[in-house]
C-alpha cells in the first residue's frame, strides 16, 4: 500500500506457516542445477493477485560442465522452532530468540562492535556498542535483545538506538523495558546491526514548509505545513501545540511526507495578518526554540 516492493519466495522452509503453495513438502520449488539439461532451460514464474490475469517472468539458464568444488557446510545454532540465548563476553549484551523467532536456520552471534563511538551531536554513548549478526532479515516472531548497565540513569533521557556502521543514529525504539533494579534494557527487535543505549540531550526543530516569515496569501485557498523534526526520542502528538492567533490550532499529519497541515482555526484564512506559534518537547524532555511565523491574507 505505501510503494514498498514485498518479497515472494517461490519454495517453501523449514516452519513456513504461509499458506497458498500447492506443495507444502519442504524444498517443494527450489531450482537444483543437476536437473538442468544441456543448452537453454527456461524458468517461468506466474504470479497470481486479485486479478485472473497472472504476472510472468521467464529466465533462461544455461548449464555448463564445470567442476566446482563443493561449499563449506554452513552451521546453525537455531532452527525455526528451537530457542538459542547469545551473550557477549562481559554479559552486559544478550540477545535470546525464542522458537519460531525466524522462518528457517541461522547463526546468530552478538559481541562488542568495531565502532566505538557515534558522530550525532547532542547524543551521549551510554554503553557499549553491540553488533548482532550476521545481517538477516527473514524473522519471524523477532528477539529480544539486552543491554545491561553499571550505574544509575535518567530514564527519560535514555533509549536504545540502532546504529549505522559509519557511527550514525538510525533508530530509536520507543516504548523500551527498563529494569530499574538490575538496570537492563530489553526489546523486541526484528533486525540484526549495531544496537546501544544512549542519552539524548538533541532539541526538536520546527519550521513552516515552504513559506517565509510573511508571506502574502492573495485569497483564502491555501494550505500550510509544519515541519517539526527530532533526531532522537521523537516528539509525541500531546508535546506538539500550535495556535493561530493565540486560538488552539489542529494538526494533520500526512504518514507518507512527514508534514502537518495547520487547517484549523477557520479564523486563519480571514483576510489580514495573522500569527502562528508553535512549541514542542521530545519525549526526552528536550524543548524546541519555539516558531512565530506571521503572514497575511488579501
Amino acid at each position: 500500500m505505501n510503494g514498498r516492493p514485498f518479497k515472494y519466495f517461490t519454495h517453501t522452509k523449514d516452519g513456513n506457516t504461509l499458506l497458498g503453495f500447492k506443495n507444502q513438502q519442504v524444498g517443494a520449488g527450489l531450482i537444483r542445477s543437476e536437473d538442468f539439461k544441456e543448452g537453454e532451460n527456461e524458468i517461468s514464474l506466474m504470479l497470481y493477485g486479485i486479478s485472473p490475469n497472472p504476472a510472468i517472468i521467464r529466465l533462461n539458464a544455461i548449464k555448463d560442465n564445470a567442476d566446482y568444488p563443493d561449499g563449506e557446510e554452513k552451521k546453525f545454532n537455531l532452527k525455526h522452532d528451537s530457542y538459542v540465548s547469545v551473550a557477549t563476553s562481559d554479559k552486559k549484551g544478550e540477545a535470546f530468540f525464542p522458537a519460531y523467532s525466524i522462518f528457517t536456520q541461522a547463526n546468530f552471534s552478538i559481541d562488542k562492535s568495531k565502532i566505538t563511538k557515534i558522530v550525532n551531536k547532542d547524543f551521549t554513548l551510554e554503553s557499549e556498542i553491540y553488533t548482532v549478526e550476521p545481517d538477516f532479515r527473514e524473522f519471524n516472531l523477532g528477539y529480544d535483545l539486552y543491554i545491561k548497565l553499571d550505574k544509575e540513569i535518567n530514564k527519560e533521557k535514555f533509549g536504545l538506538y540502532q546504529i549505522a556502521n559509519n557511527g550514525k543514529i538510525m533508530k530509536h525504539f520507543p516504548g523500551v523495558y527498563f529494569n530499574t533494579t538490575e538496570k537492563f534494557f530489553r526489546a523486541r527487535i526484528k533486525a540484526t546491526g549495531n544496537f546501544a543505549i544512549l542519552s539524548d540531550n538533541s532539541k526538536p526543530t520546527l519550521r513552516i514548509y515552504r513559506h517565509k516569515n510573511n508571506h502574502v496569501f492573495k485569497g483564502s485557498d491555501f494550505k500550510i505545513y509544519l515541519i517539526a523534526n527530532d533526531s532522537g526520542t521523537g516528539i509525541p502528538d500531546s508535546q506538539l501545540q500550535a495556535k493561530v492567533d493565540d486560538k488552539e490550532a489542529y494538526l494533520d499529519l500526512d504518514p507518507e511526507t512527514g508534514l502537518r497541515e495547520i487547517f484549523y482555526p477557520d479564523s486563519m484564512r480571514e483576510v489580514g495578518k495573522h500569527t502562528i506559534t508553535v512549541t514542542a518537547k521530545d519525549r526526552a524532555n528536550n524543548e524546541a526554540d519555539p516558531l512565530t511565523f506571521s503572514y497575511e491574507v488579501k
